[in-house]
């Protein structure tokens, strides 16, 4: 499912992010194992605004207007899981990651145990054709994560016929006919990519052709999605974290369409954050083409694009980093917990199930917050599993909260219900001290006090 969401005032940071400030919990249930019948018939969360606003994704036209530039991922997807064996007999998966030349790839590689250099391993192709993969060395240097591979035969060629569609990790079933047209978008164009430009699989050609209609222009850019794309942040200081790359080029028909939006005072629309990415790259190097591994965090300085529609993305990824440097870190926390709340699709973590039915079971004798801390699952998830939504107050609750946390950690947890009440009035929230103490209490947000120092020695002695 996607939203849509402006890009926030530029501001100067005033707090430090670390990896753990992008985490959140999902209920188990909420992600789509396969697509809507129809591309633009998914869900859209309108953010431009407090509260949102629940939408249906062809609905767009109606949030864009004329003289707005639509900019989008042309990638194509290509069938780059590969599966064989070395020559022991022990199995193993590529995952081609990028072509270098014809039969030269770069691929992640799983195995028990890993080939020597110049070993060949077989890759599964058919009675008539032997497909061979000797390895030559490692990428993007001698300690790099991935490994060079020379194929014995064109590496398009191979993907194409024996290859099978990189699925995301958190689909489970493997792919079918079906993924080769629905996991790609209506545009692709250009092959490359081991993941698809997901926000933009909801545009179909009736809604492209609405959106000329109303004088919305449409660019194109281009950036192959690595698999690194999937990869959660594990160091837990962003500046640790080391960034994958990925190749881009930018038209420049594209950068004239951008120029001339700006000049007539259109909104420059980006489709996903992989072209945000692309843009913004080239706004920082002048680079219209090359391998790109900007790392945009909260803080960064936005310089072409000015609305984002994008899907919900994984916590602790790069990809919850990047939105919510554009929209806002407190707005975007606020947007996720309201799309969880209303049952919006994510994907899979865990079954909580039982959990949820004993909350449901003692709801009556218990408040429902309570019980959900008490059984380590969360309030939206219990109504979502429900199937029904909160009530407004609960809703606002989500929203409040968001920003309890938020103050509670640039406080380095000192701030007790007073002061956080205090903060949240000074933000325009009408919220009374019991309240603010409640969210506190509900979801274990202590204070801590602050050390106070300790003589130790007589400091008047003589």
């Amino acid at each position: 499912m996607n939203s849509i969401a402006p890009r926030a005032d530029s501001a100067p940071l005033n707090r430090q992010f670390s990896t753990q400030d992008f985490d959140f919990e999902l209920p188990s249930h909420l992600i789509a194992q396969h697509p809507a019948a129809q591309r633009s018939a998914s869900r859209l969360l309108d953010g431009r605004a407090a509260p949102p606003v629940h939408r249906i994704f062809r609905d767009l036209p109606e949030l864009l207007q004329a003289g707005d530039l639509l900019v989008c991922n042309d990638t194509q997807v290509v069938k780059a899981r590969l599966f064989g064996e070395k020559a022991t007999g022990g199995k193993l998966e590529l995952l081609i990651e990028r072509v270098v030349s014809g039969r030269e790839v770069v691929a992640h590689m799983k195995v028990s145990k890993k080939p020597r250099l110049g070993d060949w391993v077989h890759l599964y192709g058919d009675a008539d054709e032997l497909i061979k993969a000797q390895l030559i060395g490692r990428w993007p240097d001698d300690n790099g994560a991935l490994f060079r591979f020379e194929l014995s035969h064109d590496a398009y060629w191979v993907m194409e016929r024996f290859g099978h569609v990189p699925l995301p990790p958190y689909i489970e079933h493997a792919d079918e006919q079906d993924d080769e047209q629905r996991y790609q978008t209506v545009f692709a164009k250009h092959p490359g990519a081991v993941a698809a430009p997901t926000a933009a699989l909801h545009f179909d050609e009736s809604l492209f052709e609405q959106l000329a209609a109303q004088g919305v222009e449409r660019a194109f850019v281009t950036l192959h999605v690595g698999a690194g794309t999937f990869q959660p942040v594990k160091a837990e200081n962003l500046a640790d974290h080391t960034m994958h790359f990925e190749r881009y080029n930018i038209p420049l028909e594209t950068l004239a369409a951008i120029q001339a939006c700006k000049a007539r005072g259109g909104r420059v629309i980006a489709v996903g954050t992989t072209t945000v990415r692309t843009l913004e790259s080239y706004a920082k190097t002048g680079q219209t083409r090359g391998d790109t591994n900007i790392f945009i965090t909260p803080g960064f300085d936005f310089e072409i694009v000015d609305l984002l529609i994008t899907n919900f993305h994984l916590p602790k990824s790069t990809l919850m980093m990047l939105v919510s440097a554009f929209a806002g870190y407190e707005h975007i926390m606020g947007l996720y917990q309201w799309a969880i709340e209303e049952g919006y699709r994510f994907f899979r973590q865990g079954g909580k199930s039982m959990r949820f039915r004993l909350v449901d079971e003692a709801k009556n004798e218990f408040p429902v917050q309570r019980l959900c801390n008490v059984l380590g699952v969360s309030q939206s998830g219990y109504f979502a599993w429900k199937g029904r939504s909160a009530s407004i107050r609960q809703r606002a609750d989500m929203v409040l909260l968001a920003h309890v946390r938020s103050a509670f950690a640039l406080s380095n947890g000192t701030y007790g219900s007073p002061r956080m009440t205090r903060e949240l009035q000074d933000e325009g929230f009408a919220i009374g001290r019991r309240r603010t103490a409640r969210l506190m209490r509900e979801n274990d947000l202590k204070a801590r006090q602050k050390r106070r120092f300790k003589r130790t020695t007589d400091s008047h002695h003589a």
